[in-house]
């Protein structure tokens, strides 16, 4: 009882992140590079495809300037699923490696439930510090990228960043990893705590029935 105690402390996924040190920084890297990439992809093109349309106001047909405006919605869209994709797949890969993990929790009498929550837990911790950071960070090499053209003698100003751009990608960037996540994690708590712990099993070598 004295391990399930301690595994329902919030403080306990925290320390198991702390404890994998190495993995734990990988994965983080790994998610807040895709969604800095992402977000600052989002940001510049939005500034860039800003200052093309007020250099060449009233000059465009209005033709051209709506296929301009498609153009920047599939390459924004692209650039978001693309973002997506690549944190999902760092998500699955990241949890997969977990199952001898939870063949540990289950053997000595875990039940699924808690291994579950504690897994989705530690899942939810790495996902914000990657978005949050990876917004942060998108955002300020915008802003960065910007002042150097401009130092260089290109004139882009500021674009105001658009807020309704935000939410939706934020909470795609939190919620889909979440669903992967929870797949690979229920994926793995559906494997017997012998086969999990398994040499064979870890070197991919399926057991025979």
């Amino acid at each position: 009882e004295g391990l399930s105690g301690s595994m329902s402390k919030r403080s306990f996924p925290l320390k198991d992140l702390f404890r994998r040190r190495f993995q734990t920084a990988v994965t983080i890297l790994s998610l807040t590079t895709a969604t800095t990439t992402t977000f600052f992809l989002l940001f510049f093109g939005g500034n860039i495809g800003f200052e093309v349309a007020l250099l060449t106001g009233g000059k465009l047909t209005s033709g051209f300037s709506y296929v301009f405006s498609i153009v920047l919605l599939i390459i924004t869209l692209l650039t978001f699923l693309t973002g997506v994709l690549v944190m999902s797949f760092f998500i699955s890969l990241a949890m997969s490696e977990r199952v001898r993990d939870v063949g540990v929790m289950k053997a000595v009498g875990c039940l699924t439930d808690m291994v579950f929550g504690y897994f989705i837990a530690e899942l939810s911790i790495v996902v914000f510090v990657s978005c949050i950071t990876g917004f942060v960070l998108g955002m300020f090499l915008s802003t960065v990228s910007i002042d150097v053209l401009n130092t260089f003698g290109s004139v882009i100003s500021q674009k105001p960043i658009d807020i309704w751009v935000i939410p939706p990608t934020f909470l795609a960037f939190v919620i889909v990893p979440h669903l992967i996540g929870s797949q690979a994690i229920a994926k793995a708590l559906l494997i017997k705590p012998s086969q999990a712990l398994s040499t064979s099993y870890s070197l991919g070598i399926p057991s025979k029935s």
